[in-house]
């Protein structure tokens, strides 16, 4: 008779970590040194001692369960731990920065002041620079300590606490010899006249304005594409277009923001997992926050 769940084996649990890391039982078996056969066998025991499904086939390939992420998480906290417990026992102080997963623009606009305080004052951070749904995945599974999102809306993701670093509205980054560099604002209908540097398409940003401009039956013209704001103000200083960026950008010589209206602000937004903060990851989520 089935009790419910069990405590999980630790091996298993130790197995199920690389299975996910590796993304595979191939890969998986060759890092530990076993059989696909017994990779597969303790990654299924776990499951059926948790009563959960950890993973699902999606096409050829293998993706985790929400279920399955949370394991992969806890199963990285209890090595994390069982380290950090050694190091006790063996008199050693266990040294291990808090990590830090972001974006690019993050990176450089939104915490860059708050991160060289840390490295002035001699605090590490170990930085994890990653795409947008990347960044929540790598907090989520306990690849990273810490996160920072932008996104329209506050994260809702179950497990998650999140607060608000920033918030950031959209500009046009023109040229200063451009004509709407002498306009006081900009509307959306605007953004179809002149072609633009955009991101591609499936970025968050380019998304956003396409479906904007979709919604007033108008198109958006690119003059190129390119990911990243340092690239699309580059450009944007070459004379090659405007470009839509965020208001927390700083601006090369020569080069102008005029509010646009339309978009919905973006909020960037500090993320953990709640409830699994080691003392150092703690004190950078105070520090970032302050």
């Amino acid at each position: 008779m089935n009790d419910g769940p069990t405590t999980p084996n630790l091996d298993f649990l130790r197995t199920f970590v690389v299975f996910a890391e590796e993304g595979g039982f191939a890969a998986a078996a060759r890092r530990l040194h076993l059989s696909q056969a017994a990779i597969h066998a303790q990654v299924r025991k776990l499951g059926e001692s948790l009563g959960v499904t950890l993973y699902r086939r999606r096409g050829r390939g293998l993706v985790l369960t929400e279920e399955g992420r949370r394991a992969l998480a806890f199963g990285r906290e209890v090595q994390e731990r069982c380290r950090d417990f050694a190091s006790e026992l063996a008199g050693v102080e266990a040294v291990r920065p808090p990590s830090l997963a972001l974006g690019e623009g993050a990176l450089l606009y939104v915490v860059d002041q708050a991160l060289r305080a840390l490295v002035d004052a001699g605090a590490e951070v170990a930085l994890q620079v990653r795409s947008g749904p990347a960044i929540l995945a790598a907090v989520q599974e306990g690849a990273a300590d810490l996160g920072v999102v932008a996104e329209t809306a506050p994260s809702g993701s179950v497990g998650l606490q999140n607060a608000l670093l920033a918030v950031s509205r959209s500009v046009v980054a023109v040229p200063g010899f451009h004509p709407w560099a002498r306009r006081e604002r900009l509307e959306l209908e605007d953004l179809a006249e002149h072609p633009l540097i955009a991101p591609p398409a499936g970025a968050g940003l380019r998304d956003r304005v396409d479906a904007a401009l979709a919604e007033r039956g108008r198109r958006l013209q690119v003059a190129v594409e390119v990911q990243g704001w340092p690239a699309t103000l580059h450009l944007v200083g070459l004379g090659i277009g405007p470009a839509v960026v965020n208001d927390v950008c700083r601006l090369p010589e020569g080069v102008v923001a005029v509010p646009l209206e339309g978009l919905r602000p973006v909020e960037y937004r500090l993320v953990r997992r709640e409830g699994r903060s080691s003392a150092g990851a703690a004190r950078l989520w105070d520090r970032l926050l302050g």
